[in-house]
């Protein structure tokens, strides 16, 4: 139990590590997954406005970290 519960952690170090590593093209592809998956019923005009708010999203916390 105990080294499963270490293992699920520092699983979820290096999954977050590649994240803010990985920079923006992972965190874009994660944004554009969940966002047409949360969306995917709205016409695409809004869809793409989405999109543009991910990336400048995107954008901002490249820029941060």
């Amino acid at each position: 139990m105990k080294k499963t519960l270490l293992f699920l952690r520092v699983h979820w170090l290096k999954i977050l590590g590649i994240s803010i590593f990985g920079g923006i093209f992972i965190f874009g592809i994660y944004g554009a997954i969940i966002g047409f998956q949360a969306f995917g019923a709205l016409e695409p005009f809004t869809k793409r406005m989405m999109l543009g708010q991910m990336a400048l999203m995107g954008v901002m916390f490249f820029m941060v970290h």
